[in-house]
């Protein structure tokens, strides 16, 4: 990539590895944070510092925000001050967080009409994507304006979709949200539970580990949720409640289950072609 300049604010725990990418793709890179420790970190890698906020403006035409909040976006840009216009004037604002599609549409409307560009780009990923540049962005905005920053999207992220009028990227970046937290939610009731039926949780991560639900989201929520295990609790030897082993369990509802429904003894076994491969 060609030398440019843009600046980036929000060195956060997906900025700083976003804005390495940057600088590892031959962008020059300018930052600013509230923080020391991360600008050092920016700066051991290759981008300038800022002296102060209006100085990433000035230095840089193209702006890229990756911001926890609302909040700290109107802080940075300035809205409701006469700063507003001077920082977004003349600059192409890559909004990079996910916030609600109220707040981007009116947010795009107020920087157009200051004389500046705005580019929404939401992105999918978490911190392992991010320092990887395997992110997937979800841009909206000016078709001119998206061409213009697609070659930085590239730099950090992996694919990039073009969705429309903002806020179409926010709402994909919703809807795309919420099929994930289906999915941490369904991962959490399957090991809830196969724990409260007495099916061994270790072979069930094998198995879905091993079928077509396995996927990147369900394999990192599974190494980082603590292990489930078998509803066995430790007894006294004077314990006179009834063992584990001979009460009826029952469902997540609360409902008896069946002894038919109940889960025995499971081990995994290859499959036959798998044993005579390994023979």
């Amino acid at each position: 990539m060609s030398a440019r300049t843009v600046g980036f604010i929000g060195l956060g725990i997906m900025g700083v590895p976003m804005a390495t990418n940057l600088v590892n793709a031959g962008v020059d890179v300018v930052v600013w944070a509230r923080t020391p420790g991360p600008v050092a970190e920016l700066v051991a890698a290759g981008a300038r510092a800022a002296d102060d906020l209006p100085g990433v403006f000035d230095a840089a035409e193209t702006i890229i925000l990756m911001l926890r909040d609302e909040a700290a976006v109107d802080a940075v840009l300035g809205r409701g001050t006469d700063e507003f216009v001077r920082r977004v004037r003349g600059h192409t604002v890559v909004q990079m967080g996910t916030f609600t599609t109220a707040y981007s549409r009116t947010l795009a409307v107020q920087v157009s009409e200051s004389g500046g560009r705005y580019v929404e780009a939401p992105v999918s990923g978490s911190r392992g994507p991010a320092t990887e540049g395997t992110l997937v962005a979800m841009l909206a905005g000016d078709d001119e304006a998206i061409g213009h920053v697609e070659p930085l999207i590239d730099a950090m992220c992996a694919q990039r979709f073009r969705c429309g009028a903002v806020p179409a990227a926010l709402s994909m970046k919703l809807a795309v949200n919420t099929f994930l937290i289906t999915m941490v939610t369904g991962l959490a009731e399957t090991f809830h539970f196969a724990a409260q039926t007495g099916a061994d949780t270790e072979v069930l991560r094998a198995v879905l580990e091993s079928g077509p639900m396995a996927s990147v989201v369900s394999r990192v929520r599974r190494a980082s949720s603590p292990r489930a295990t078998s509803p066995r609790r430790r007894r006294s030897p004077t314990s006179s409640r009834t063992p584990a082993s001979s009460r009826t369990p029952r469902s997540p509802r609360g409902r008896r289950i069946p002894s038919s429904g109940r889960a025995g003894s499971c081990t995994r076994r290859r499959s036959t072609t798998a044993r005579a491969r390994s023979t």
